[in-house]
């Protein structure tokens, strides 16, 4: 069986969740199955960074002549060109949707994994956002199978487009932080590097866009005095939305821009007092699985993904006041009992299923069963 991975920038991960995704899927498929095939297509930016290096923890290595970033569709294009050859073309992302007919003259089979509702994202334009809406209507239409990262996505293409073909639910994986309850010098050196104390500080870890809702986070912190500060990660790209945030900012909220070394942002995850999760429109997010991982009391903002992924073992806020009212919560020291169940249920529900070797195991079944279809 030959697998190719399409759509992301490609491995090893140096940007976001699809690549995470694509490495880590990848190594644990083949360490459960060697006899698979996996290829993943990276683009030109990857090929640089790799030296042309075409071989990975055993996985192959693929290089379009194009830019993810700068040259989206025509990636896609060649991305189903370069994996014609292979069983099945798995495409992170809708960007293939408008080629995905090409792969009807060749043995390969094509399946998306579509993500979130990318069309939903306030950042776009009314022309990106129909743009998008169009790619999901033809990912749809003309992938052999889709696989949806949560069941929520599942529900909303079956409702949407009345779709009929099979699809298969299988979401993202974490690793349990090793950092947990760990007080070393690294530890010390980093929270000092901040000027934090364990288990003394609010953590949001996202990007700074709209439908994130870090705006609502701020607003609902400052409604109350709150005995710990809110620390904000994430890049701190020129927009309107940052800037609208930039604003809000005083001792006690403290943003302090990204953090792309994995050791760093373990140690401030895993001596958080809570890690608030504003994300709205998509499915398994790999950043809320993280906080799971490093055993932190999740107070998510109220929709079917983020309910289904911590099993309910979380708060949850529509609003302003419900922000507050959760960070209170959790800052009540009467409710620390109630908040130490919480976070061992996040926890138990990444080393029980929401880890990568379970889900590359469904993944594995799932191939197996398309290639019999």
């Amino acid at each position: 069986m030959k697998i190719s991975i399409i759509g992301t920038r490609g491995v090893p991960a140096n940007y976001g969740g699809f690549e995470t995704f694509a490495e880590e899927i990848s190594k644990n498929i083949k360490i459960l199955d060697p006899n698979i095939e996996i290829t993943v297509v990276c683009d030109f930016a990857q090929k640089e960074i790799n030296n042309s290096i075409k071989e990975l923890d055993n996985i192959n290595l693929k290089y379009s002549v194009y830019s993810k970033s700068k040259n989206p569709l025509k990636f896609y294009m060649d991305s189903i060109f370069l994996s014609l050859d292979s069983n099945i073309i798995l495409s992170c992302g809708l960007g293939g949707g408008y080629f995905s007919l090409l792969t009807k003259f060749s043995k390969a089979k094509y399946i998306t994994n579509p993500d979130g509702l990318e069309w939903k994202r306030s950042k776009w334009s009314s022309l990106k956002r129909f743009a998008l809406k169009t790619m999901e209507k033809t990912s749809v239409w003309f992938s052999d199978h889709l696989i949806c990262d949560s069941e929520g996505i599942a529900e909303y293409i079956r409702q949407e487009y009345s779709y009929k073909k099979k699809t298969y639910t299988i979401e993202y994986g974490a690793y349990e932080n090793e950092f947990i309850g760990i007080n070393n010098e690294k530890t010390k050196i980093i929270l000092s590097q901040y000027n934090l104390n364990s288990n003394a500080y609010h953590l949001v870890v996202s990007r700074l866009e709209p439908e994130n809702n870090v705006d609502m986070i701020i607003d609902g912190y400052l409604s109350h005095r709150f005995k710990h500060p809110l620390i904000i990660v994430g890049n701190l790209i020129d927009t309107d939305y940052v800037k609208l945030l930039k604003n809000k900012e005083n001792k006690q909220i403290i943003f302090i821009g990204g953090i792309y070394n994995k050791d760093e942002l373990s140690i401030l995850r895993a001596n958080a007092t809570s890690y608030l999760h504003g994300h709205s429109v998509g499915g398994t997010n790999p950043s809320l699985l993280e906080a799971m991982g490093s055993q932190n009391i999740c107070i998510c903002h109220d929709n079917i993904f983020n309910r289904k992924t911590t099993a309910e073992a979380g708060l949850y806020f529509k609003n302003i006041l419900e922000v507050s009212k959760a960070l209170k919560y959790v800052e009540n020291k009467n409710n620390i009992d109630n908040i130490t169940t919480m976070k061992k249920n996040t926890l138990s529900s990444i080393k029980n299923y929401y880890n990568w070797e379970n889900m590359a195991r469904k993944y594995i079944n799932a191939f197996r069963d398309i290639m019999e279809d």
